[in-house]
């Protein structure tokens, strides 16, 4: 009877084990569906990573190829410069010399100006001068008329 009893307690036990075990087999699928859930998750997050990944490699490529743009746009923006301040410096004797020429041409008009206030005033001398000797030319020319109405 002891050893009956004994073994309907090992029978009980191993009955409340097996429930204990098929609750934890039953913990383990959830378990497992979790771990597939989480498998699912991580390989669209994965593939998302990849996506975000090629999406980065792109836009850094981009980023070099501007900035490749950028060096060679600096470049001709340098070459440019130095080609401004060499035609500057070719430009500089040439202002130079039109400011010079300005400067004369300046000169040049005050004389003419001058030459032609001293022409104009000949030119009214000379008038006079003619007025002159056309009225002496007439009056000779009545006196002469008088002398010979007179003879």
């Amino acid at each position: 009877l002891d050893k009956r009893t004994e073994l309907e307690r090992y029978v009980g036990q191993i009955a409340a084990l097996e429930q204990e075990v098929t609750c934890i087999n039953a913990k383990l699928a959830e378990r497992e569906q979790e771990r597939q859930k989480l498998r699912e998750s991580l390989s669209q997050a994965e593939s998302g990573e990849e996506g975000v990944k090629s999406e980065l490699s792109k836009e850094l490529l981009r980023a070099a190829e501007l900035r490749e743009q950028q060096h060679s746009i600096e470049q001709r923006c340098g070459t440019l410069d130095a080609k401004v301040r060499a035609a500057e410096a070719r430009m500089s004797p040439a202002k130079e010399a039109v400011t010079h020429c300005q400067a004369r041409v300046e000169e040049l008009r005050v004389e003419l100006e001058s030459a032609q206030a001293i022409a104009d005033q000949a030119a009214e001398v000379v008038r006079h001068r003619v007025q002159a000797a056309k009225a002496e030319a007439d009056e000779e020319a009545n006196l002469s008329s008088q002398a010979s109405a007179c003879a």
